[in-house]
C-alpha cells in the first residue's frame, strides 16, 4: 500500500477501511459479511463507506487484493534473502507453516475465497485464478533456476509447483479445521524431502 503521509485524507480513510474489510472478510467470509458488519468494524456509517467505494462487491475486491499482496510480499521478501534455490524454497515454505497462519487468524484468504466463490461469484474466482498462477510462477521460476544452478536435476517444474501449492492449501485447511497447525508443518517437511530427492548428487 502507498505512504500513508503521502496520502490524502479520502485516501487514508479508503485504505483504513480496505484493511479493516480485509480482516472482517477473511474471517467472517464474503457472504457473511453485511454492510452493517463493515460500519461497525471500520466505526463509519454506510455513506462514508460508499463514498469510498461504489459498493459492496468494490470493497470485497480491494480487501481480497490486499490480502493477496500481503501473501504474495511475504514469499518474495523470504525470497530475496536466499542466493541458492533450494534456500529459497525452503525459506518459502516455512514462511508457509510458521509466519502465514500468524498473518492471517481466519485462515489463507486465497483458500478461504477459493472455497467460497467456486460456483457463485465468478467476477472474484477470476482474481483468485490470478494469484495463484502468480504463486505457482513464482515457485516455477525458482524450481527452473535450481536446475539453471546444477542443484536440482531436470523434472516437471510446473507440476512439481502445483503439488506444492496443492499440498500447502491442503494442510492449511485441515490445520484449521483441527486446530492443529502441525499438519502444516507436517506437509512442508514432507515437500522438502520431495524436493531433496530431485537434487544433483555431488
Amino acid at each position: 500500500m502507498r505512504n500513508q503521509a503521502k496520502l490524502s485524507k479520502g485516501e487514508r480513510t479508503k485504505q483504513e477501511i480496505i484493511v479493516k474489510a480485509a480482516k472482517l472478510i477473511n474471517e467472517k467470509g464474503i457472504a457473511g459479511t453485511s454492510i452493517a458488519d463493515l460500519t461497525k468494524a471500520t466505526k463509519l456509517t454506510s455513506g462514508a463507506l460508499y463514498g469510498s467505494f461504489s459498493s459492496k462487491e468494490d470493497i470485497v475486491r480491494e480487501a481480497f487484493d490486499y490480502n493477496a499482496q500481503r501473501i504474495l510480499e511475504g514469499y518474495r521478501s523470504k525470497i530475496a534473502t536466499q542466493s541458492n534455490a533450494y534456500e529459497k524454497i525452503v525459506h518459502l515454505l516455512d514462511f508457509a507453516s510458521q509466519e502465514l497462519p500468524l498473518l492471517f487468524e481466519g485462515g489463507c484468504p486465497i483458500l478461504n475465497t477459493a472455497i467460497e466463490v467456486d460456483d457463485t461469484l465468478p467476477w472474484m474466482k477470476q482474481k483468485v485464478h490470478w494469484v495463484v498462477k502468480q504463486w505457482v510462477n513464482m515457485v516455477d521460476g525458482l524450481l527452473i533456476e535450481g536446475i539453471r544452478q546444477r542443484t536440482f536435476e531436470t523434472f516437471d517444474t510446473q507440476k512439481f509447483s502445483l503439488y506444492i501449492l496443492s499440498a500447502l492449501e491442503g494442510a492449511i485447511m485441515l490445520a484449521k479445521c483441527t486446530d492443529d497447525v502441525s499438519v502444516i508443518e507436517n506437509a512442508t517437511h514432507y515437500i522438502k524431502e520431495d524436493l531433496k530427492r530431485r537434487m544433483k548428487s555431488v
